[in-house]
């Protein structure tokens, strides 16, 4: 379990806009997160992975050595230039020792979404799309209990973004996986809960309300 507990999360340098958070969340639970531009809800991924501390309160249930696999929404700046794509890939699993039990999925994943031949060039040869793809299965072949995906499926083109929603279900189901998105195309995905960030707090919704709000958006 994931508990946020009277969290603030100041959204600006001088604290004056904030995004607080009372809400809990439960292995398996696979979350969209909905909400405007300039809400907060890269800030809200950002303290989960650990890369953002809160203003006030507490989070309780990610250790501070938790991995967590983060799938960012701007991917250039994410791949190491002087890395292949199969080691861009498994660079994560590399740091915990595991890289030999993920390369196999990693290049199943590549095989899937047609790149397979690309797997030993380098960052710089591939389009944003491709870039994006590399980034998203790096995220799904790092081992983690927390995964985040930062409006991945934005920059995917119609058959990668096939391929991505085929493949996200299949995270384990200890797994809490929190997916940002804009697109209402993204809910044939199985997620079981919805949260809005909006008027500077995150609140529980239900499918309906997060499908009329990313018709808005």
């Amino acid at each position: 379990m994931i508990s946020f507990e009277d969290v603030a999360i100041n959204l600006d340098l001088h604290g004056e806009y904030t995004l607080r958070v009372n809400v809990s969340f439960e292995q398996g639970d696979f979350v969209l997160v909905v909400g405007p531009n300039g809400s907060g809800k890269t800030s809200f991924l950002d303290l989960i992975a650990g890369v953002r501390v809160c203003a006030t309160g507490m989070v309780k249930g990610i250790a501070p050595n938790q991995p967590v696999a983060y799938a960012v929404q701007e991917p250039h700046g994410s791949l190491l230039p002087w890395l292949s794509i199969i080691s861009n890939i498994l660079l994560p699993s590399s740091l915990g020792s595991s890289v030999e039990s993920q390369e196999s999925k990693a290049r199943s994943l590549l095989d899937r979404f047609g790149i397979l031949h690309r797997a030993d060039d380098f960052p710089y040869r591939l389009s944003g799309g491709e870039k994006q793809a590399i980034n998203f299965i790096r995220t799904i072949c790092t081992p983690a209990s927390i995964r985040l995906f930062d409006e991945v499926t934005a920059s995917l083109h119609s058959s990668f973004k096939h391929v991505a929603r085929d493949v996200i279900p299949m995270t384990n189901e200890k797994t809490i996986t929190f997916f940002i998105s804009h697109d209402i195309t993204d809910l044939v995905l199985p997620f079981n809960r919805f949260v809005a960030i909006k008027g500077g707090a995150v609140h529980d919704i239900s499918n309906s309300d997060a499908e009329e709000l990313m018709s808005h958006v």
